[in-house]
């Protein structure tokens, strides 16, 4: 995965290559920090929480654990940037998942 700013443009410092699968946010990510403040933080590694949670929204979704079943699943609802399809720098795109607080109580009135 790769990290893009809130412009989905890509992190310079990001690697690039055909092993990238997906974009996720990664640049200027606000994080906890000493008390009373955090701080902005940027890089691959502020996205891969992101890529956890979309992978774990999807296992909570009845996907199967198998990754092949979950990155069709994640590149089908990805938001393409770049050149159409899959690429060196975004891979399959932006993720995009709605959460599961957003649909759990989708048709129920309150």
């Amino acid at each position: 995965m790769t990290a893009v700013d809130s412009d989905a443009q890509p992190y310079p410092d990001a690697n690039q290559g055909n092993y990238i699968a997906f974009a996720a946010p990664g640049v200027r990510v606000w994080t906890a920090g000493r008390p009373p403040t955090g701080s902005y933080q940027s890089g691959t590694s502020f996205a891969a929480p992101f890529v956890t949670a979309a992978v774990g929204v999807q296992l909570a979704d009845g996907a199967g654990p198998e990754a092949a079943e979950i990155t069709r699943i994640l590149a089908r609802t990805a938001r393409d940037l770049g050149p159409p399809g899959r690429d060196p720098i975004f891979g399959w795109g932006l993720l995009q998942v709605a959460t599961p607080c957003s649909t759990l109580n989708a048709g129920r009135a309150e």
